[in-house]
């Protein structure tokens, strides 16, 4: 293939260049010029709020042979500046592209804005050849690379302050890394090592989409048509106290919307939907297809755990990324949340993206890219798809727990629930309404309220419980719940205003209790958590409650210690944060 037969001749150009400079000396050229100048940054160059160009210098390519037979390449290149081009790429390749180091030196000297060496780099001494020459960008292909290899090359390039544009991936390429992984043919560290690349460079939402595809199909593809009508799913990016799936799928599902939802178990925090759920003594989560296609036909609501057989790579690259610090990276969070929900057969999906403190997206932007580039999957593989971006500076309710959950979610479902909880309830099962095409927002907003003022979104629920086994007593009379073997209070310590009430913090000192786990398999108590009695902006007295600790007596004082480790008091009453920031859909981003 004329790929190989470009890589074998670039080699060729390698050997050439290396007997006429040396590897130490070309490092020192490299130095020498780094020395007279900083590189100029093309990401910087490129992130305008108009179209931006990187316009091409070339005499020839492979396909078309030679392209510029008058070719200039310092005239071509003041003219790409002068009509306004944000960046020049210049071809170095010498066979095929009829390319050449000189251009781009000379280039260098006659421009000003950011040039990007293009060509087939495969080698160090190629890295710091684009160094002395000038370039402040590089190429780098993953088609020609091992995944440890980009990895090195990539950081070698930035350690001389380069920046790297990376082209991957065609979806063969995806499918032989990502099921390799899955077969065991890719090892941890080349797979680490991609994935730092990922980390380091992104990915195009093209990629990330077919990125989420292949991690799809690495394991069971749902198929939910067995169930009639359209099926909307939920997901939450989590958060300390986040038991909003408990409070919407019964409101949805009363209005006439099927839900089969399958969820997960919680990691930190508090337990997951899951745990929640078996909270509830006798409730089964673990149903065959036939029981749960059988019960979202009979009553239109199931929510059980996830198949072990959804997006089988996900769960490899999940344990990969929690230890190689690319946690963070959100191309793999965006394939990783979606890859499931695509595999769980849904026809239409709401993100609740949290945002804040207790969650893991830290600020309102960081939510909002995350929830385009999801939402931007989603409706590449035909689903509707929209996200809501709510916030988890402070928790929801007041109640941190997976028994105290279930009893507030109740308390929403009898109309008697927290304010901020409800209403963030309301309008996710509204946009839940809207894409499964029940109405417009207001109306669907009025289905929704509606469903709880009458009693039948708390009676879906119930039918949902027992029909899973669960002893439904427990949510009318919660002293049936198992009770904690101790309970604390938690005094302030001066007066005050609750300036800051870190609800990361809080969440941790729920793990401590025993309400959430520290690693995947550790054991939760049902009854453990929190009751917040004061949060953020609430004034309090010295010696007040601020919150009732549940768990082991044992737990308590380190529990405690974590949550003061988050109080700040003051003066002044902080501003009030809005519960909900923005919704995204496919036609763009609205701020509330």
């Amino acid at each position: 293939m004329i790929l190989d037969e470009i890589m074998a001749a670039r080699k060729e150009q390698l050997a050439r260049e290396q007997k006429r400079v040396s590897f130490a000396e070309m490092q020192q050229r490299a130095a020498q010029t780094l020395a007279r100048r900083t590189p100029v940054s093309l990401a910087k160059a490129l992130r305008k709020s108009t179209l931006s160009c990187i316009c091409e210098v070339k005499k020839a390519s492979p396909s078309k042979g030679l392209i510029c037979p008058d070719f200039h390449p310092v005239e071509i290149a003041k003219a790409y500046e002068a009509a306004g081009a944000n960046a020049i790429s210049c071809l170095t390749e010498e066979r095929y592209f009829q390319g050449s180091s000189e251009y781009l030196a000379a280039i260098r000297q006659e421009v000003q804005i950011p040039i990007l060496r293009k060509d087939f780099i495969f080698d160090s001494y190629q890295i710091y050849e684009a160094a002395a020459i000038g370039a402040d960008a590089l190429l780098l292909i993953a088609a020609v690379l091992e995944p440890e290899k980009l990895a090195a090359l990539y950081q070698l390039a930035y350690s001389l302050g380069l920046e790297v544009l990376v082209e991957v991936h065609s979806r063969e390429e995806l499918e032989q890394i990502v099921n390799g992984y899955v077969s065991g043919e890719v090892t941890d560290y080349q797979m680490a090592a991609w994935m730092m690349a990922v980390y380091l460079r992104g990915m195009t939402n093209e990629e990330t989409a077919e990125l989420t595809d292949v991690m799809a199909h690495s394991g069971v593809m749902v198929d939910l048509s067995p169930i009639p009508g359209i099926k909307v799913d939920k997901h939450s990016t989590g958060g300390v106290g986040d038991k909003t799936t408990l409070v919407i799928a019964p409101i949805v599902a009363a209005c006439g919307v099927k839900i089969a939802k399958m969820s997960g178990r919680g990691l930190g925090h508090t337990g997951g939907t899951i745990d929640k759920m078996e909270s509830v003594p006798g409730t089964k989560t673990a149903l065959s297809q036939e029981e749960f296609f059988a019960q979202v036909n009979r009553i239109g609501l199931s929510v059980i755990g996830q198949s072990e057989g959804i997006a089988v790579a996900d769960k490899k690259m999940y344990a990969l990324r929690d230890v190689t610090a690319t946690v963070s990276c959100i191309p793999l969070i965006a394939s990783s949340i979606m890859s499931k929900k695509l595999a769980s057969g849904s026809d239409a999906i709401l993100l609740d993206v949290t945002t804040g403190t207790g969650a893991f997206m830290k600020t309102v932007d960081q939510s909002i890219e995350l929830a385009q580039l999801m939402v931007a999957i989603g409706t590449h593989h035909g689903r509707r798809v929209a996200a809501m971006i709510t916030d988890m500076d402070t928790p929801l309710g007041h109640n941190i727990g997976n028994s105290l959950e279930v009893m507030e979610s109740m308390d929403v479902l009898k109309g008697h629930g927290p304010a901020d909880l409800t209403e963030v309830c309301l309008q996710l099962a509204a946009n839940m309404l809207v894409l499964a095409g029940k109405g417009d927002a207001a109306h669907c907003r009025a289905m929704a309220e509606a469903v709880i003022a009458d009693g039948s979104a708390f009676a879906k629920c119930k039918e949902m419980f027992a029909a899973q086994g669960g002893d439904i007593r427990v949510l009318d009379d919660y002293s049936l719940f198992a009770q904690p073997a101790a309970s604390y209070e938690l005094l302030a310590e001066q007066d005050g205003y609750i300036v800051a009430n870190d609800a990361e913090k809080i969440g941790s000192a729920s793990v401590l209790l025993g309400a959430g786990r520290q690693k995947k398999g550790d054991p939760l108590d049902f009854a453990a958590g929190i009751t917040l009695h004061k949060k953020r902006g609430d004034y309090v007295h010295k010696g007040e409650s601020l919150a009732t600790f549940y768990g082991a007596a044992d737990k308590f004082e380190a529990a405690a210690a974590e949550y003061r480790s988050g109080l700040v008091y003051g003066a002044e009453k902080p501003e009030e944060a809005p519960l909900v920031y923005a919704l995204v859909t496919k036609d763009g981003v609205e701020r509330y």
